[in-house]
């Protein structure tokens, strides 16, 4: 759980009175199979989380939420055949979905973004993960999947097939591993080494057996360049990421693209390249023809030796999806982990964490579809911090001491985040 700022006088009143009412209006679906789920719930009042709580059907489940009117709602991704038992070990463990969890508070590039931003960049980095890895390297298609906007700064991809339920932690770890990259050499495995780095299963259209994915395999053949670009797994990703920076560098002037590349960082924090080694590649790079050949003739020719492997790291970090640290990664390696029920409102900004579809999340939008409705109480709200955010329906900027009167969405927000304050309720 994200940090939860805490509220107190009328801001308190308003909040908790809105998400009592549209706990006891829309109460949320359960999640599937609800008798083997742990539920918890974390109060207005005080800190911490009520954990350890099963219901046994739906209206059970839908008269405890109401009655509850969390600011956070969770239940277990594990099955249990004892779910209200408060000792982890004696609950039972019968299974538990997999989750993969994309948060732009773990993003390298979304640190010096705005919340506007961040959304739009955890969004592109989640449409990669559909698409590339889950529904391509993993064979799942779209009904296989249920995707979730977490109602904060990110979404949720909960897989709840068989021959992922079964999965331990070190076979989920081997998930993480293929999303970011780990293991994957592209100095031997991107220019022509003999092992390449594919999710392939024994036969063409098989679905992975529990623990078996993804694995490297041996390829009978050395490479002599770089694979195409629609070719499986990593090799292809790899290439990809290549045809993308070398599109985003051509219309580049040299010096532009030296200071991207002395920019950046490995993960732990390291530069790619000295200044002059940023200068030279920037110059290579820009030369006339250089960046058309690399496409054409899926070539690296174009480099000098000492340099190539700080840029085949570089392009390889940029292909691989982010967990920065231990950050997200246990989301999907915790067998026993909770995660935000879908339905519910978020304690930290008051928007719906809401279910989608592969469908409908390229037109998604959180600033217009996750907040509560125009026909909710309204708050006079004083500025604590200068706010810019993009609401359809009102422009809600402003400084500190600013008193604003807006609907029940932007109220929310600005409140649950501590940059307002709710000192006059409003019918």
């Amino acid at each position: 759980m994200g940090k939860t700022v805490p509220l107190t006088g009328a801001s308190l009143e308003f909040c908790r009175s809105a998400f009592r009412r549209y706990y006891q209006q829309h109460p949320p679906p359960p999640p599937p199979e609800l008798p083997r789920r742990e539920i918890a719930f974390s109060p207005f009042e005080t800190p911490g989380m009520f954990r350890h709580l099963a219901y046994a059907d739906t209206g059970e489940f839908a008269r405890a939420v109401s009655a509850a009117a969390p600011r956070h709602a969770y239940y277990s991704t594990a099955y249990y055949e004892r779910p209200a038992h408060p000792v982890m070990k004696e609950k039972g463990w019968e299974g538990a979905d997999v989750i993969f969890d994309l948060d732009a508070d773990h993003l390298r590039e979304a640190g010096d973004l705005n919340y506007p931003a961040q959304l739009e960049l955890v969004k592109a980095r989640f449409r990669l993960l559909l698409d590339e890895y889950l529904f391509d390297d993993f064979g799942l298609s779209p009904p296989d999947v249920q995707l979730v906007f977490s109602g904060g700064r990110g979404y949720h991809a909960h897989i709840r097939q068989r021959a992922f339920r079964d999965l331990t932690s070190a076979a989920r770890r081997e998930l993480v591993d293929y999303l970011t990259g780990e293991g994957f050499e592209p100095l031997r495995e991107a220019l022509g080494q003999d092992l390449t780095h594919s999710p392939t299963w024994d036969r063409p259209g098989e679905r992975p057996a529990p623990g078996t994915l993804p694995r490297p395999r041996r390829s009978a053949a050395r490479l002599s360049r770089l694979a195409s670009a629609d070719a499986p797994g990593w090799q292809g990703r790899f290439t990809r990421s290549l045809f993308r920076l070398t599109e985003h560098w051509e219309p580049m002037d040299p010096e532009a693209l030296r200071a991207e590349l002395a920019s950046k960082r490995s993960p732990e924090g390291e530069a790619w390249f000295t200044d002059a080694q940023a200068r030279e590649l920037s110059r290579e790079l820009l030369r006339p023809g250089t960046l058309a050949k690399i496409r054409e003739r899926l070539t690296l020719d174009v480099f000098r030796r000492p340099v190539l492997p700080a840029f085949l790291a570089m392009v390889s970090q940029e292909a691989a999806l982010e967990f920065r640290g231990e950050a997200d990664a246990p989301v999907t390696t915790d067998i026993h982990r909770l995660i935000r029920l879908p339905g519910s409102l978020h304690g930290g900004t008051g928007f719906r964490v809401l279910p989608l579809t592969r469908d409908s999340l390229d037109a998604f939008s959180p600033w217009r579809d996750a907040p509560l409705g125009p026909d909710e109480e309204t708050c006079s709200v004083r500025l604590e911090a200068e706010v810019d955010y993009p609401f359809p329906d009102q422009a809600v900027r402003g400084h500190p001491g600013e008193v604003l009167t807006l609907g029940p969405g932007p109220t929310l927000f600005l409140v649950l985040r501590g940059e307002a304050t709710c000192p006059t309720p409003m019918g």
